[in-house]
């Protein structure tokens, strides 16, 4: 069938497609969602619509308005898996963009749970769109349009052809955000290795601590979070106009006693900023190397015990010792039975006298 499109659509199809390609040129997956449902949705002559993303580490969700993420959810949660007229039957003809007149008949609509209590609550009538599988996830990336009323005239061939000319900057978009989530994925994993205590922030506000982190600030941490990272948002938010602001302060660390933290930005592009929140903590006045001598412990036994005394429970010590909590919790029990006491705490006061300058004797 010929499909003529004016210069208007041809104009707005470009503004769509380049609105899909700038999935990282905004603060936020949101806002950039946010973006793309402004432009296809007149485009598409929608009166509701989505934009829906599932990845491995987190969900893009953008909708038209606020009633469409309890469809959405509800969609996620059950439909999903008895909708065997729309995702399943797309599925079964490899259909990548479509019309829900593709792909059910209207007696078969008539008895059709999914479209009595589904499309009809929801007014998700004579849907389109264009979807594409994600492996791992339970329902596609989509990007959907809608009718509110099942009287309305569907979604034709026009719109099909437009959905199709959008699809290929829909799968770079896919891919881009995928790669992005997947880098985001090992950077955190990354800041969970590091032995010195860290959080990350990112420009859409998520914080992300690491184990050392939090053990340094003990039963402080929640208090101590909640004064520095405002702080820190503010200065991610307004980048260079908010240079002026303090960069570092202090906040009570696990012992109570001050702890000082310090702010550094990271820009890998002008829309993108990341603050690196470090704290200062004092190094212990011994070593692995020193419990290990003085004590009689293997490597690993000092490296744990070290930790120990540092307060750190087993998965903090599997994290940062690359292993497994419940080898953790073994090394525990064993540094504990050598030294002859009961309670990190008791390391810990064994430990806090212990130096380079002085002899202690092993406990009793």
């Amino acid at each position: 069938m010929r499909i003529s499109l004016s210069t208007d659509d041809l104009t707005a199809i470009g503004d769509c497609s380049r609105e899909l390609l700038s999935a990282l040129d905004h603060p936020s997956p949101d806002r950039w969602a946010e973006r793309v449902i402004k432009h296809a949705q007149p485009l598409l002559g929608a009166d509701r619509s989505f934009l829906a993303l599932p990845m491995a580490r987190g969900f893009v969700l953008h909708h038209s308005d606020a009633d469409m993420v309890d469809a959405a959810r509800s969609y996620a949660d059950y439909y999903h898996r008895t909708d065997v007229y729309v995702n399943g039957r797309r599925q079964e003809l490899g259909l990548q963009v479509f019309s829900y007149d593709m792909l059910i008949t209207t007696a078969e609509q008539r008895r059709s749970e999914f479209w009595h209590d589904w499309i009809l609550k929801y007014q998700l009538c004579k849907p389109a769109g264009l979807s594409r599988d994600v492996p791992g996830c339970p329902v596609p990336a989509s990007l959907m349009a809608y009718k509110e009323k099942p009287t309305s005239k569907g979604f034709g061939a026009r719109e099909l052809a437009i959905l199709q000319l959008l699809r290929p900057s829909f799968d770079a978009a896919l891919k881009t955000l995928d790669r992005f989530n997947r880098a985001g994925a090992e950077l955190l994993a990354h800041v969970d290795r590091l032995a010195r205590p860290v959080a990350l922030l990112a420009s859409a506000g998520v914080v992300h601590v690491n184990a050392a982190f939090s053990a340094a600030l003990g039963r402080h941490a929640g208090e101590a979070l909640a004064d520095i990272v405002p702080r820190v948002r503010a200065i991610v938010r307004y980048g260079v106009a908010a240079l002026d602001r303090p960069l570092s302060g202090s906040v009570p660390g696990a012992s109570g006693k001050p702890v000082t933290w310090s702010v550094h930005l990271v820009s890998p592009d002008r829309n993108q900023t990341f603050a690196l929140i470090e704290l200062e903590v004092p190094p212990a006045p011994y070593t692995a190397a020193m419990v290990s001598e003085r004590f009689g412990l293997t490597v690993r036994q000092a490296q744990v015990a070290v930790l120990m005394a540092a307060r750190r429970t087993y998965k903090e010590i599997a994290a940062q010792l690359a292993m497994r909590p419940n080898t953790a919790r073994r090394h525990c029990e064993q540094v504990l039975l050598r030294l002859g006491l009961h309670s990190r705490d008791d390391v810990a006061r064994v430990f806090e006298s212990l130096s380079p300058h002085r002899d202690v004797p092993p406990p009793a």
